[in-house]
């Protein structure tokens, strides 16, 4: 049973359709943007997560993950990863993005990614998630992960 006065990790809330970790004061929000819907050919189709930090936290790690609609997320294959102060970088899964996407990797002051795709194809038709990797004063805490949202593409 858990203690009201006393929140630990595991208790785990939705806010505004956003999910929030509390850990006695702590509280880190993830989202992502809504569902987009695009036609095949469309141009510069922003994909952002945005995240809140809360007094000495640091974001150490943003991953993108996709699936197709009847799939379940592969927490363990994302697409791409961003890290501060290295190049953002597109992972084997997220190969069918090569050459059509430009990533906006995270500073130490800003508070979103973005990944842009450049020429909307039937293949970047799935569901999208972000998780946010952060630590605070040297202890990792637990990541967490945007809603899901949708690129639908339209022929």
């Amino acid at each position: 049973m858990l203690d009201k006065h006393r929140p630990n990790l595991e208790n785990l809330m939705l806010l505004d359709n956003h999910k929030i970790c509390v850990a006695g004061s702590l509280a880190a929000k993830v989202s992502i943007n809504q569902n987009i819907t695009g036609l095949i050919g469309d141009k510069d189709i922003p994909l952002t997560c945005s995240f809140i930090n809360e007094p000495l936290e640091q974001i150490v790690r943003i991953q993108f993950f996709a699936k197709n609609k009847t799939d379940e997320f592969n927490l363990k294959k994302p697409i791409a990863i961003f890290e501060p102060d290295k190049p953002a970088k597109l992972l084997l899964s997220g190969n069918y993005l090569n050459g059509r996407v430009t990533m906006t990797n995270i500073t130490s002051t800003s508070t979103n990614t973005t990944m842009t795709f450049h020429v909307l194809k039937c293949d970047d038709e799935k569901d999208y998630i972000c998780q946010c990797y952060h630590v605070k004063e040297g202890a990792y805490l637990l990541p967490e992960k945007s809603p899901p949202t949708r690129i639908s593409v339209q022929g």
